[in-house]
């Protein structure tokens, strides 16, 4: 997360230099989105950094790690997402709305463009996929999925 290091992470400087030029205009709210690994020992220096920078700006900083689990996406995703607000209050992640993870069959067209379709042997044999289970072009069958 290093200012200097010209990772994504170092992008979440960017929002400083961004804000910074804009002169007295500012935008009301911030919101930034990085990995949960930003509060590690390692990088958290780095992290506490930007939200000084962010205080400075006159901005009122909140973080907190959010699953996509537990707002219906069907993934193990956990991201840190740091709320700023111009002069403001603290945002309170607790007043999100959570929603039970769906299926990940609801996320799923019974019939993808065939655009999409990965047809090519040698790149089915690398994502482990026997080439004589494409039916019509489609991997992807109503019985596979237990509907």
């Amino acid at each position: 997360m290093a200012r200097a290091d010209g990772t994504r992470s170092s992008l979440i400087f960017e929002t400083l230099k961004i804000i910074e030029s804009m002169g007295t205009w500012k935008p009301r709210v911030v919101i930034g989105e990085n990995v949960k690994i930003v509060l590690s020992k390692r990088m958290k220096l780095e992290f506490d950094r930007y939200l000084s920078d962010m205080e400075r700006l006159s901005y009122t900083n909140n973080f907190d790690v959010l699953n996509a689990r537990d707002f219906g996406i069907p993934q193990a995703r956990e991201r840190v997402f740091v709320v700023s607000r111009l002069c403001g209050s603290v945002f309170n992640f607790a007043r999100l709305k959570k929603k039970p993870m769906q299926d990940i069959w609801s996320f799923i067209e019974d019939k993808a463009d065939d655009r999409y379709i990965i047809t090519q042997p040698n790149m089915l044999n690398k994502i482990g996929v026997d080439p004589t289970l494409l039916v019509a072009g489609s991997l992807l069958s109503k019985n596979m999925h237990g509907q």
